[in-house]
């Protein structure tokens, strides 16, 4: 049915179906909803478990991972007249046609390629997405966990805001009110993710920052 993973931290179908639900996800789409945030919820394990890790990356890692950012951007970028020749292109390829939504796919492709290499390049298994990778040794003292700079934090609202666009589904939030179903979303996933990766005392400006810059 869903995805299932043998790594301590992973969703079970039920809790994965209660983020659905949460997220308003409709009712035919809830098995891939299911299969892609139980992937990023162990993607995200996987990051923060491996973020004292060192590695010196060459500089081909780097450009590629810069290389595929720019192309995560332009495809983001893409224009009405863009958009509408791409689905003529997709129409004309038999591998291609029928594809519900050839144009989000292309950006779907686009962001998890960035993901990755951008995830390999920085060195320190964390995601370096929103910048140029410049491979700089990991800090000695720990990151301020759930600040704008938490760059696990961040992927993990990124993620889980691009599944629920992805599937028809809505996510809302009110920093005034401190209230939206985002928020129970993050409450719910708490216990399924490494401790401070969400932390006890959400921060309210930080959610509302990121997703303002969220763009799918």
């Amino acid at each position: 049915m869903f995805r299932h993973y043998n790594e301590p931290w992973h969703l079970s179908d039920d809790a994965a179906l209660h983020v659905a639900k949460l997220a308003k996800i409709p009712d035919h789409n809830h098995d891939a909803f299911c299969r892609d945030i139980c992937g990023y919820v162990q993607m995200v394990c996987e990051w923060d478990s491996r973020s004292a890790v060192s590695y010196r990356p060459s500089k081909n890692l780097k450009d590629a991972a810069n290389a595929a950012r720019a192309l995560r951007a332009a495809a983001q970028a893409l224009t009405d007249d863009d958009k509408q020749w791409v689905q003529k292109v997709v129409a004309q390829h038999k591998y291609l046609d029928g594809r519900p939504n050839p144009l989000l796919d292309l950006n779907w492709t686009a962001l998890v390629v960035a993901q990755v290499l951008n995830l390999a390049a920085s060195g320190r298994g964390l995601l370096n997405s929103f910048g140029p990778i410049d491979c700089k040794p990991p800090r000695k003292r720990g990151r301020k966990r759930g600040s704008v700079n938490d760059k696990t934090f961040h992927e993990l609202i990124d993620l889980i805001l691009h599944a629920a666009y992805s599937y028809d589904g809505k996510l809302t939030f009110d920093k005034n009110s401190q209230r939206g179903s985002l928020v129970n979303v993050l409450e719910f996933l708490r216990p399924h993710v490494p401790r401070g990766v969400i932390p006890k005392a959400l921060p309210y400006n930080t959610i509302q920052k990121i997703k303002t810059k969220f763009s799918p």
